[in-house]
This record gives structure tokens, C-alpha cells and sequence, in this order.
């Protein structure tokens, strides 16, 4: 699997493969797949958030099939800034290892930042992705509330304060 950073033009290849899937979909959201304009909207800041940062989204690859992605963001817990790692694989790629490859791609991607920690978060019923944080080293903090749907969150720490 090729890892690259999210392009501009890789709305299509997300829509078809990840977030236009009616499986995948309900992870992300309760009122169905996404558009391809809704996946062109959120590429076009993901891409912006890379451009300013110097780390964001990637896409993993086989071949021309988009199989997965890599998060890496900044994102608010509690009223705080943290980064956020994360991943989200195509249906046929579930249960592979894939997504373990794309978290650590998150991970290493933001080591260098000299950050304290990095945070995931996932629905509590997310068994899978609750598994990949565990592999990477992150641990359990708290249960909270996103968008109506309960979470999960764990943490990695990265560098003494």
C-alpha cells in the first residue's frame, strides 16, 4: 500500500470508496452517505489544514483503488487544542491490519511536532478502530457525547512536559 497526502482532486476517489459506501458512511454520520459536493467541500479544508500546518489527511492506495485514509488534525477537547490521529478503510479492507497502518502513518506524521500527546476518539460501539488505538499505544480517558451518538476517547502521550 502507496500513503500520500490528500490532493485536491481526490474527492471522486473518497466518495466511491469510503464515505459514499453506505456502510462506512454511518460511522461518520446517522443520515446516510455523503454527496460527492459534501466530499469535495471537506477535501478542499483538509487539504487548506495541510497547507497551513504541514500535516493532514493522507490517502493509502493499491493501485488506483483508494483503500483507506490517514488522519491527522488539530482538533478541540474540552475547550483545548489538541491533535487528532485517526483512519478510515474502504468495507473490503476491514479487518486486515490496514487501519493500524494508517494510524501509525498519523502517528509518525506529527512525532517531530513536540507535542505532549495526541488524541483519537471513536463511537463507543467501534470496536475495530477501539482496537487500533490500543495497538498503537494509546489508552482509554473518558466516555463523552458527539453529535448525539456516544464516544470514546483514548490519548498517547509523546513527550515529557
Amino acid at each position: 500500500m502507496e500513503i500520500r497526502p490528500l490532493l485536491g482532486t481526490d474527492a471522486p476517489a473518497i466518495h466511491q470508496s469510503l464515505l459514499g459506501d453506505p456502510e462506512v458512511a454511518p460511522w461518520f454520520r446517522s443520515s446516510g452517505p455523503f454527496t460527492l459536493a459534501e466530499c469535495e467541500e471537506m477535501v478542499t479544508r483538509k487539504v487548506a489544514h495541510r497547507t497551513v500546518h504541514q500535516f493532514g489527511w493522507s490517502l493509502g492506495w493499491e493501485g488506483e483503488t483508494c483503500v483507506g485514509w490517514s488522519v491527522a488534525q488539530y482538533c478541540i477537547v474540552d475547550g483545548v487544542s489538541e491533535v487528532e490521529i485517526g483512519w478510515t478503510l474502504a468495507r473490503s479492507y476491514w479487518r486486515r491490519g490496514i487501519a493500524s497502518r494508517l494510524g501509525q502513518h498519523a502517528l509518525t506524521e506529527v512525532t517531530s511536532l513536540g507535542l505532549r500527546s495526541v488524541v483519537a476518539y471513536t463511537r463507543e460501539d467501534n470496536v475495530a478502530s477501539r482496537g487500533v488505538m490500543i495497538k498503537l499505544g494509546m489508552s482509554y480517558e473518558k466516555n463523552f457525547d458527539f453529535d448525539g451518538e456516544p464516544h470514546v476517547l483514548y490519548r498517547k502521550p509523546l513527550a515529557k512536559s
